[in-house]
């Protein structure tokens, strides 16, 4: 699935970019539900936790456009 499956260019789950969690599919549902523990500090982790995982696709993408460029680049003659 595309948005449960990991992408080649973020190195990233999308739907754990969106979320900051895991998602759950529906054979996931045959466990035990998860209760959310009441952490005061779970809205500042799970931001801390989202902006490390946005910071590392960026890096990934950046990556991989630069990989894509050079092959682009690799087929195509020097204008000048």
């Amino acid at each position: 699935n595309y948005n449960t499956s990991i992408h080649t260019t973020t190195g990233q789950i999308p739907f754990e970019l969106m979320h900051g969690r895991s998602p759950i599919l529906p054979f996931d549902q045959q466990q035990p539900l998860i209760t959310l523990s009441q952490d005061p500090k779970h809205r500042l982790k799970l931001n801390q936790y989202l902006s490390t995982l946005t910071e590392q696709a960026k890096i990934k993408i950046l990556e991989q456009q630069e990989k894509y460029k050079q092959r682009y680049d690799q087929h195509r003659s020097n204008p000048n």
